[in-house]
């Protein structure tokens, strides 16, 4: 009940804080649990420009799609959006995925200017961050770059597979400082549809439950309880170990929200609890 009134509490309130474009890679840490700002410090000192401008170059001159220019209503709808990233979505597909608020954050490469910063990341334009982590099995598992609209869609774009990816010779892709690669996907329709951000807030807390059902049901369905005989402690174990990953669920899809990783939630949810 706590967890949950926590989620109430904040729904709706978060920011976040970048620092760093000149690096391949971002460790994302956050000093402090006051606040729902999440501050992101780089990993590596090597630069961009230094180690992938040949394959660049080349990709630059080959490899780019040509789409249509957002008009300035489409980039000030976008922009409108961005200002907040939801905690969860779905891509049209049904990938699941989620806000990433912990670990490594990475760069791609995407096959067309980004839409709303054709000249960014060092100047090429098509090198974007991985802003979310996706759990569907059947796709990668990041998406990149900011949520742009464009034609009465949603796009954003979606990491593609080795399989998906055709470099001519004589580029090794894993020789690269970038290795990541993307593309444009259409975002579920009805995702920026009226208070989506609780809205998102509410599905994956909603998830977090319905993996706790799960667990109980896969432990108890094919067992015989009999009330007669006294509880024993393997049993006790079993149940403190469900209640243990339901917390985990809970205070993971809250991280998620308010952009702090789960440790440090965690910490401070027993912080606050003891007081």
């Amino acid at each position: 009940m706590f967890i949950l009134f926590l989620f109430v509490s904040f729904c709706g309130e978060s920011s976040e804080m970048f620092n760093g474009t000149t690096v391949i890679e971002e460790d994302i840490t956050t000093s402090s649990i006051t606040t729902s700002t999440s501050s992101i410090t780089t990993s590596t000192s090597t630069t961009i420009q230094e180690n992938d401008t040949p394959f660049n170059t080349y990709w630059r001159d080959n490899k780019l799609k040509f789409y249509p220019q957002l008009t300035e209503e489409e980039i000030q709808i976008s922009s409108t959006i961005n200002q907040d990233k939801i905690s969860y979505l779905k891509l049209a597909d049904g990938t699941e995925c989620t806000k990433q608020t912990g670990g490594t954050r990475t760069i791609a490469r995407i096959d067309e200017f980004d839409p709303l910063n054709p000249g960014g990341l060092a100047g090429w334009g098509f090198l974007v961050w991985q802003n979310y982590f996706c759990i569907d099995e059947n796709r990668p598992g990041r998406l990149y770059g900011d949520f742009f609209y464009q034609d009465e869609t949603w796009w954003i774009f979606v990491e593609q597979s080795e399989e998906e990816i055709y470099i001519d010779e004589p580029w090794e892709r894993m020789d690269l400082n970038i290795w990541k690669f993307a593309t444009r996907a259409e975002i579920a329709s009805d995702t920026f549809i009226g208070n989506y951000a609780c809205r998102a807030d509410a599905n994956y807390i909603e998830k977090a439950f319905e993996k706790g059902e799960l667990d109980e049901y896969y432990l108890y369905k094919d067992r015989e309880i009999d009330y007669f005989k006294p509880t024993t402690l393997e049993e006790l174990e079993e149940s403190i170990s469900l209640l243990e990953r339901r917390q985990k669920y809970y205070t993971s899809a809250l991280a998620v929200r308010l952009g702090i990783t789960l440790a440090i939630l965690e910490a401070w949810i027993l912080k606050t609890h003891s007081l």
